[in-house]
């Protein structure tokens, strides 16, 4: 049971980083729920498709922080704070090759129904994704992520961490940015995933060693509608950016998942609820990618993603 919930908590934390790093990584993935704030009435040049070569990088400060409150998980704490890097490191086959790398550190404590107390400490993900040229859709994630927690039972002491190694590929691509982008255009994105995943947990404390190891597969559909407000004047410790502020609209979920993966995440049920997501990102052309994006997820309890370019290279 202990062990369960260890994976639950680093699930969580790993899907979060992950999707942080998914944010930065793919300029298409925008966002943001509820009403669309106001934007201007005067009409804004067509943002086009960015050209990128080989060398071109771009760095990141990462904030995910959590509020407490009285979920069955409820989280607290200062949070981990980390560097996202990304950098082209090759063109061929109509597909440039982007490396993503993520560290963070710090410490995310939860509190779990039986007075099971969990603090992540740290995550590291590295990987790469391969972009259509043409349009920058997604063909294929490849990534690592490693999570490290400490928990303290009512017996004793546990440390654990958990390695997921995932590769997915997207038919059709996941053209989530659709360029050229105006002011107000809006559109749909439709596509499905095919993941293949590996887990492993790793536990120690006193009662002993636990090392398990776990396979899935499967295909989940990815569908939301994206919606671009206007350009905006974004500050950035790398400067200051015109940019196109966009968000997503994600419809309400709920992940019914078979035994198999069930059993991968090691959880106690059969499906997960997501919950509520605002998402924005903000394209700054000059850059050829995302120099700010924020997300929020959470019911009685609220996560907290910020992630702001602090440095960029054009080759």
């Amino acid at each position: 049971m202990v062990a369960r919930r260890l994976v639950i908590v680093a699930v969580v934390a790993v899907v979060s980083i992950a999707f942080v790093a998914a944010i930065v990584v793919s300029p298409g993935f925008l966002g943001s729920l509820g009403n669309p704030p106001n934007t201007p009435s005067q009409e804004t040049p067509a943002v086009e498709v960015p050209t990128w070569t080989v060398g071109d990088r771009w760095t990141y400060n990462v904030t995910l922080s959590a509020s407490s409150g009285d979920a069955p998980m409820a989280s607290s704490g200062p949070g981990l704070t980390g560097v996202v890097t990304k950098e082209v490191t090759s063109v061929a086959g109509g597909a440039y090759n982007v490396s993503v790398v993520v560290t963070a550190s710090g410490a995310m404590a939860t509190t779990m129904e039986g007075s099971l107390d969990v603090q992540v400490t740290e995550v590291r993900l590295e990987g790469y994704t391969l972009y259509r040229t043409s349009d920058l859709a997604r063909l294929m994630d490849v990534r690592t992520v490693h999570v490290e927690v400490d928990a303290m039972t009512p017996m004793w002491p546990v440390h654990g961490s958990l390695t997921l190694t995932a590769k997915a590929t997207y038919e059709p691509a996941w053209d989530a940015w659709a360029f050229p982008i105006d002011e107000t255009d809006d559109w749909d994105v439709r596509t499905n995933a095919t993941v293949e995943v590996t887990s492993l947990l790793r536990m120690d404390g006193v009662s002993g060693d636990l090392e398990t190891r776990k396979n899935a597969s499967f295909t989940v559909p990815l569908n939301y509608s994206v919606t671009s407000v206007g350009l905006e004047d974004v500050v950035t410790p790398a400067g200051t950016f015109a940019a196109m502020h966009a968000f997503v609209t994600l419809p309400e979920l709920d992940l019914d998942l078979d035994d198999e993966i069930a059993m991968v995440l090691a959880l106690d049920g059969d499906s997960i609820g997501v919950p509520n997501v605002a998402l924005n990102v903000w394209f700054g052309e000059s850059v050829g990618n995302v120099v700010s994006a924020n997300v929020s997820a959470g019911l009685s309890r609220t996560a907290m993603l910020e992630v702001v370019l602090v440095g960029y290279r054009n080759a």
